[in-house]
């Protein structure tokens, strides 16, 4: 009879210990429910409902590489495979998370003034800005780069995307070194890099609205055009150039660039094997294809990639999320009141693959500003973009949303006939990305929807 008490104790201290396993199991088994096999028959499965003739798909799990993938064609004419590493894109509107990374570094080296006027804010020059030369910067003398980068800074889009002259000849489908050299000689529309981007900014100013600057979200691609020309005229080269020597050269991000022709130099000079996915509409029961088409605004949607240098970069970044002190989900922004990044824990969803650790070209506490929820934005406002995830605030770059408590930080690039998503969820250390050469976003939106719904269970 004395020892019953004793015997309750324990029998409530199995119970306990069964209840943690069960729940462990089940988180376990949320973050677990899409296989390889699964995640490969759903992408075909939504390839050939929505025509889409080639794809890449990678899924980073705990900062690691656990699923990546390419699918059908880079080019259908000639049969050319989509290549994971070796198949170029057009990565539009994805290209601002690049350039957003450049100015970090550049406010992280003490070259720009993050939260200073546009007119004022570059250290090291002489004089202010070539920016306030334009009679539109004497009105908007309160907008700063953490207003271009975050969209609130009351310039309007600039639907002007396109340089005006197609480009007649795309890299060839399949191309060695031979293949290129012939190809940068023979055409002329490639004859020489973009002009740098402050000629055209001054004859492209949209409208502007002072009462919208730094209070209301507006998606401006020409917000993202002054960042570039910010980041030429404080370093005095190309915006294409600080990119490759500051983010794609340390990362080894070879088969990237904001620029057709210093890319195609590139590829020649170190005999890289490379396929261009041409870009296809789909209409009527067939297939026609889209010539790629330079633009005006690199730095907004200029820029060529392949999904293998796009895991580089992101891995890079998901590093820098799991290298912070982890923190249960919990609904709230993943940064504390301090400003300090909060990463969750969570189980591998597939077998762990091996991966190289990439050097990170920006530091922890800077690029806590790409996840760094301070914008709110309103559903009528956002209109352009992805109704998918439910965008609820705009960071220094990335969108942010919330879907099942969790933190996703997105952007995508949907230019001419090409097509991509990047989705990232600091609290698993987790990211997704997507691509495709369709005009068709319905295949992106779609696939996102069910690796998020597989990766975290459905309540």
């Amino acid at each position: 009879m004395h020892r019953r008490p004793g015997f309750l104790i324990i029998t409530a201290n199995y119970i306990i210990i069964i209840a943690i396993f069960f729940c462990l199991f089940c988180q376990s088994a949320a973050l677990q429910a899409a296989e390889p096999e699964d995640i490969s028959g759903r992408v075909s499965k939504l390839m050939a409902a929505e025509n889409i003739p080639g794809a890449a798909v990678f899924v980073i799990h705990k900062g690691v590489p656990v699923y990546e993938r390419a699918f059908g064609y880079a080019d259908k004419k000639s049969k050319t495979k989509f290549d994971f590493a070796k198949t170029v894109f057009a990565a539009g509107s994805l290209s601002k998370i690049i350039t957003a990374v450049a100015i970090l570094t550049l406010s992280e080296n003490k070259r720009l003034a993050l939260n200073s006027p546009v007119t004022s804010c570059l250290a090291g020059t002489n004089g202010p800005s070539k920016l306030s030369e334009l009679p539109v910067f004497k009105k908007a003398k309160n907008v700063t780069p953490m207003s271009l980068l975050a969209h609130s800074s009351g310039l309007a889009n600039c639907a002007d995307l396109y340089a005006k002259k197609k480009n007649a000849a795309p890299l060839p489908a399949t191309a060695s070194d031979s293949a290129l050299s012939a190809t940068i000689s023979a055409s002329t529309a490639f004859a020489s890099d973009p002009p740098l981007m402050f000629d055209f900014i001054s004859k492209n100013i949209p409208r502007f609205n002072a009462n919208n600057a730094n209070t209301k979200f507006e998606y401006s691609n020409f917000n993202y055009a002054l960042l570039g020309h910010l980041i030429e005229e404080s370093e005095n080269i190309s915006f294409d150039e600080y990119i490759k020597n500051n983010i794609f050269a340390p990362l080894k991000m070879n088969y990237s660039s904001f620029s057709h022709t210093s890319l195609s130099k590139s590829l020649e000079e170190f005999g890289y094997e490379v396929n261009f996915a041409s870009g296809y509409d789909f209409a009527g029961g067939e297939f026609t294809e889209s010539l790629f088409r330079e633009h005006n605004m690199p730095s907004a949607s200029g820029l060529l990639t392949t999904a293998a240098d796009i895991e580089k970069f992101v891995t890079m970044l998901v590093s820098i999320c799991a290298s912070h002190p982890s923190a249960p989900s919990s609904g709230r922004p993943v940064f504390s009141a301090s400003g300090e990044l909060r990463a969750g824990d969570g189980n591998t969803a597939l077998p762990p693959s091996n991966t190289t650790a990439f050097p990170a070209v920006i530091g922890d506490e800077t690029a806590g500003l790409l996840f760094k929820p301070r914008l709110p934005v309103k559903k009528n406002e956002a209109s352009l973009l992805d109704a998918f995830p439910p965008i609820d605030s705009m960071a220094a770059g990335f969108r942010h949303s919330l879907f099942r408590g969790r933190d996703i930080f997105w952007h995508t690039g949907s230019v001419n006939v090409y097509s991509c998503g990047l989705y990232i969820a600091p609290q698993t250390s987790s990211a997704f990305f997507i691509a495709c050469n369709s005009s068709n976003p319905a295949f992106r939106r779609k696939l996102i929807k069910y690796l998020l719904d597989e990766f975290y269970d459905r309540k």
